[in-house]
């Protein structure tokens, strides 16, 4: 004999096992911004990625390489993601050279963004990816200090224009350095 309970008493009885974790007043909030300092920054000019790639500059003082040289983790804020047309994933790079080939071998390669949805109903979000172990690569705050030029952040789409990719799948509005 089978039992079937409604999906409601599962959810009270799994909640009521699981008390509610009592108000901290902030303090969460305050450790978690804290602990994380902006280092370097895109402006807020929005972007829109398909399937052409698409560099954006980040450009890194001498405060935020010296910040960057001693960090324990830092990572690539990507905000403001809106979905435009179909989803997909997009690969991300952090400072390829210039001739490099985009795919998953280049040490360049930091991670994707995988957004899915339907266009209009997904809310704008926000992705974080590790990018201590290519910043620790490029040399750190030294070869950081000689550059003439700003890291460059580039996003590609993982489809080609043969799997028929060819409108802009998502705007981008703000990309970030964060040592934590």
């Amino acid at each position: 004999m089978r039992l079937f309970l409604p999906w409601s008493l599962v959810f009270a009885a799994v909640s009521s096992a699981c008390p509610p974790t009592p108000p901290n007043h902030g303090e969460a909030k305050e450790l978690v911004t804290s602990s994380r300092a902006v280092v370097a920054a895109s402006d807020s000019k929005a972007r829109v990625l398909g399937v052409e790639t698409l560099s954006v500059p980040l450009s890194v003082t001498a405060s935020a390489r010296a910040q960057i040289a001693t960090a324990e983790r830092v990572v690539l804020v990507i905000e403001g993601i809106e979905l435009l047309e179909l989803g997909g994933t997009f690969e991300v790079f952090l400072d390829p050279p210039e001739t490099a080939a985009f795919d998953r071998s280049n040490e360049a390669y930091v991670g994707e963004l995988a957004v899915f949805g339907k266009k209009g109903e997904t809310p704008e979000s926000t992705r974080t990816l590790d990018v201590t172990a290519r910043l620790r690569a490029l040399g750190g705050s030294e070869r950081l200090g000689d550059r003439a030029h700003p890291l460059r952040v580039v996003l590609r789409s993982s489809a080609s224009v043969n799997e028929g990719a060819s409108a802009p799948a998502l705007r981008v509005k703000r990309l970030t350095l964060e040592v934590r």
